[in-house]
């Protein structure tokens, strides 16, 4: 088993620490609700927190690990202001805090939490209001965000792991389980990662964090009980098999496990997307499992010539020329694995290329075609796959025919931005997690079309490449903003000024350099930036 490494949780809590929110419990009541299934679409009853929000609130607020035992009074802490002592931790122990301060301050609360919910006093339900997410951001977060990445490993400081996870897993993780949407995630948080995780074979040693809040009142820790695992309402958090688990996703992630599973199942796989969604990266991925790989490139020159065969021209003389197709067949060994991977196959006159031999595709006929003046007999074996990567943005490609697209199954590789999380970090001042989703949404929202977006293979270039990181520096980012992203964003807006404007703002709308393209930015991230 693995834990988060002390150097770790304490450069989380350093991080936590330095951020003054307007009102932490406003965001932390919040959090607690949205794992607990508050939502602004069906009313909820407070019940549901008092079951399941023990859970969610010990991940956040426990100051005990779980070999400690529990306290019965002071033994939380708002993670989201612990710059001081006793002005948290909140003097109640949990279980009480969890089924009625938490309740009475939401039910019975000021007026922020009237403005916040639709209440039906009665039998004690409730639901978020449609704007909900801009009256908490004036309550508690005044103009300052959270980083999610700290408090994520903060939530996981006494978690177990069967193997070494990666900051974007903690963080999807996290965004899961306290049921985070985007819109949320993009107001209240940021996704700055400044940390080298580690890892530690030993659970974290949580009394050097009742340390770090400074002098603690003697009589605060006096009696510590040890938890009564009869308690079901305490198993939840004070299990010995309290570990991390990836939980399961509304939609199913792109893999290359994913894409392997359908080759071997439908032998023909289409990945399409905008270009930069690792369509290629993870075509060559797939292909390291092949024994013998053929790959080609379609053009508005390629020809059925090239790829089954024909006759060419070769200097004055008309020649026989076999395409990839039959000199495959014809060295074919079937106790082999071949794959053929089609880069950009829209850009291609596909029916034309492909001729008779797309019945094969159905691996259940043999067509007859002529070769070199004889007529020969094909067909595909199972044991040959194909993978054609299709870029969707590109507006002046051809389309392919339905009789093609069915014999494909097609997977849509869209942008990753968290990827980046992983991959990049944090440049100078701001998260290019962040920027990259504020950025699709933006497009994707004034375009209306979801392929008009920026793929987040754009960042991980190799120029910047240093220790397996991409980091980038204020000059680079500038750089391929103006002269990369940019010029594409105005493809995308097809010269329409104004609607470059509502995507990007208008300062970022032009090549800037220096300081107003720190300005820029930070307005365009709506964050401030000393």
């Amino acid at each position: 088993m693995y834990y988060l490494s002390t150097k770790t949780i304490e450069q989380a809590y350093h991080i936590l620490t330095s951020g003054i929110l307007k009102s932490p419990n406003d965001l932390l009541y919040f959090l607690i609700l949205k794992a607990c299934g508050i939502n602004k679409l069906t009313y909820e009853s407070m019940d549901n927190v008092k079951e399941n929000g023990l859970y969610y609130a010990s991940r956040l607020m426990s100051l005990f690990a779980p070999n400690e035992g529990y306290p019965n009074g002071g033994g939380l802490i708002n993670p989201l202001d612990m710059k001081k002592w006793p002005g948290q931790p909140i003097n109640d122990d949990l279980k009480k805090w969890v089924t009625s301060r938490l309740q009475n301050n939401v039910i019975g609360g000021g007026t922020q939490w009237r403005a916040l919910l639709d209440m039906d006093a009665k039998d004690k339900k409730i639901k978020f209001k449609y704007d909900y997410v801009n009256i908490l951001k004036k309550l508690a977060l005044d103009s300052q965000t959270v980083n999610i990445v700290a408090l994520a490993i903060w939530s996981h400081r006494f978690t177990s792991f069967e193997q070494r996870e990666t900051v974007r897993e903690l963080c999807d993780e996290f965004q899961r389980a306290y049921k985070l949407d985007l819109d949320e995630l993009n107001i209240f948080f940021n996704r700055e990662n400044t940390f080298d995780i580690e890892f530690s074979d030993s659970i974290y040693n949580s009394s050097m964090i009742r340390g770090l809040i400074g002098e603690v009142p003697e009589n605060t820790w006096k009696q510590v009980n040890a938890p009564d695992k009869s308690n079901r309402d305490f198993v939840k958090w004070f299990s010995d098999d309290y570990s991390f688990s990836t939980r399961p996703v509304d939609t199913q992630e792109v893999s290359v496990s994913l894409i392997k599973n359908l080759l071997d199942s439908y032998y023909q796989v289409i990945l399409e997307g905008p270009p930069g969604t690792s369509k290629s990266f993870y075509a060559g991925e797939i292909a390291k499992d092949y024994d013998e790989v053929f790959h080609v490139q379609f053009h508005p020159q390629y020809t059925y010539q090239n790829f089954i065969g024909g006759y060419v021209v070769d200097k004055t003389e008309v020649v026989y020329r076999q395409g990839v197709i039959l000199k495959l067949l014809d060295n074919y060994d079937s106790n082999k694995k071949y794959i053929i991977i089609i880069d950009e196959i829209n850009r291609a006159n596909v029916s034309q290329v492909l001729g008779e031999v797309i019945q094969c595709m159905d691996r259940n006929q043999s067509v007859s075609i002529e070769a070199d003046g004889v007529v020969r007999t094909i067909h595909l074996p199972k044991n040959i796959h194909i993978i054609a990567t299709l870029n969707t943005t590109d507006r002046t490609l051809g389309t392919i025919d339905y009789a093609i697209k069915r014999r494909f199954i097609s997977v849509y590789c869209a942008p990753e931005p968290r990827l980046l999380m992983d991959f990049c970090p944090s440049a100078n001042f701001i998260s290019l997690c962040d920027f990259l989703t504020r950025l699709n949404k933006k497009l994707t929202d004034v375009t209306g079309n979801k392929d008009l977006v920026v793929g987040h293979a754009v960042f991980l270039n190799d120029n910047v490449k240093i220790d397996g990181k991409y980091k980038w520096g204020f000059e680079e980012f500038r750089i391929l903003y103006n002269y990369k992203i940019l010029p594409m964003i105005e493809d995308y807006c097809s010269g329409n000024r104004e609607m470059l404007e509502d995507i990007v703002g208008k300062k970022l709308s032009v090549q800037l350099d220096g300081s107003s393209f720190v300005d820029a930015i930070c307005d365009f991230m709506e964050i401030v930036h000393d």
